[in-house]
C-alpha cells in the first residue's frame, strides 16, 4: 500500500483532446507544432512531441466515452497497486482494462475531472498503437467499485 505522501504517478504520458475533425487537426499539429503522427484511424489520431508525450485527438462526434474536453494520462510502474490504493481510499475508479502489455484505468478527481492511469506505454509498433486505440475506445465512466 502506498503511504499518503508517496507519489503514485510518474509522468504525464498522454493528453487527449476532443476535436471537430481528426484528420484536419492531426495535419495542423504536424504542420504548425511539428508533432509526428503515430496513427490516424479517423476516430482517433496519436501524435508525438519530441519529449515523447503523446497527444491523442478524439473525434468529438464519436461515441467515445470522454465527457470532458481533455484528459490527462499518467503512467505508473504498478497499475494494480495504484488502483487498489485508490479503490481502498474510496476514490471512484474504473476497473483496470488490459490489451497486449498495456493496461489502464480512469478515476475522477473531486472536481469531476477525468484522469487516466496507464502502465508504461510503448508506441513503437503497430500492435502497441492498436492497443492504445482499443483501450481509449473502451474506457467507461468511473464508478465506486
Amino acid at each position: 500500500m502506498y503511504k499518503p505522501s508517496e507519489c503514485m504517478l510518474e509522468k504525464i504520458e498522454m493528453v487527449s483532446l476532443r476535436v471537430r475533425d481528426v484528420a484536419r487537426s492531426a495535419g495542423w499539429y504536424k504542420k504548425h507544432a511539428g508533432l509526428s503522427i503515430l496513427w490516424n484511424n479517423g476516430e482517433t489520431a496519436g501524435l508525438r512531441a519530441n519529449t515523447g508525450t503523446v497527444v491523442v485527438l478524439v473525434q468529438a462526434d464519436q461515441r467515445i466515452p470522454f465527457t470532458k474536453e481533455r484528459i490527462v494520462h499518467y503512467t505508473t510502474p504498478d497499475i494494480y497497486r495504484v488502483h487498489q490504493a485508490m479503490k481502498s481510499a474510496g476514490v471512484m475508479v474504473e476497473e483496470v482494462k488490459a490489451c497486449n502489455h498495456t493496461g489502464c484505468f480512469s478515476f475522477e478527481d473531486p472536481s469531476g475531472s477525468r484522469v487516466m492511469v496507464w502502465t508504461p506505454i510503448y508506441f513503437n509498433s503497430a500492435a502497441d498503437q492498436h492497443a492504445i486505440q482499443t483501450l481509449i475506445c473502451t474506457v467507461s465512466e468511473p464508478v465506486l467499485v
